[in-house]
């Protein structure tokens, strides 16, 4: 959850975590040192209710909320990710930006759905980050679709669009989401973001 003036560097206000089980072991949340709400939704609503609970936490609670930043439990990012992302969205006048996801051998994993057809047909060969960088550059790239495993998205597109649909359990709700946002706005792919 964001708090975002152009001009700020560190702009996190919040952290909401959906415990869609009511087991997770938050323990290690209190190292934050930020403002971190676990929520128990009483039941297991599945990925889709979980983001849609989560963001009507987020739009409800957080009265300053400017963007909202969607990350999987397992999502590892690096410290600069946050501000790339938030300069691109700036740059571009884009209201979604997906950052760039490495696997575990260090090579592009996951991707979203390029608009540009040689840059999506490059990064479906699964190139190392540097390979591509030198052939495509790392400006952004708008897209058609994408996953939900670290995306930031405005409020401004939250208010106009609406949440996460409740009503996929899981497999599908980042892509009718994706697809809902860039038929009306911009969405962004960020190589310099990295996660």
């Amino acid at each position: 959850l964001l708090q975002c003036p152009a001009e700020t560097l560190h702009p996190l206000q919040a952290v909401i975590v959906v415990d869609n089980g009511g087991d997770l072991d938050t323990s290690k949340l209190r190292d934050l040192k930020i403002d971190v709400r676990v929520v128990v939704p009483g039941r297991n609503l599945g990925c889709g209710g979980g983001l849609r609970f989560a963001e009507s936490t987020a739009l409800r609670d957080c009265t300053a909320l400017t963007h909202v930043w969607i990350l999987d439990d397992d999502a590892v990012v690096t410290p600069e990710s946050l501000g790339e992302l938030l300069i691109a969205l700036h740059a571009e006048t884009a209201d979604a930006a997906h950052p760039l996801v490495l696997d575990d051998a260090g090579r592009i994993g996951w991707f979203p759905g390029l608009l540009d057809l040689r840059k999506f047909k490059a990064i479906r060969a699964s190139p190392t980050v540097d390979a591509f960088i030198a052939a495509h550059s790392d400006a952004p790239i708008p897209f058609s679709w994408c996953q939900g495993i670290a995306l930031l998205v405005t409020r401004r597109m939250l208010d106009s669009l609406g949440l996460h649909r409740d009503d996929y359990w899981v497999r599908g709700e980042d892509l009718e989401f994706s697809l809902r946002i860039t038929e009306r706005h911009r969405g962004i792919y960020v190589p310099a973001a990295r996660v």
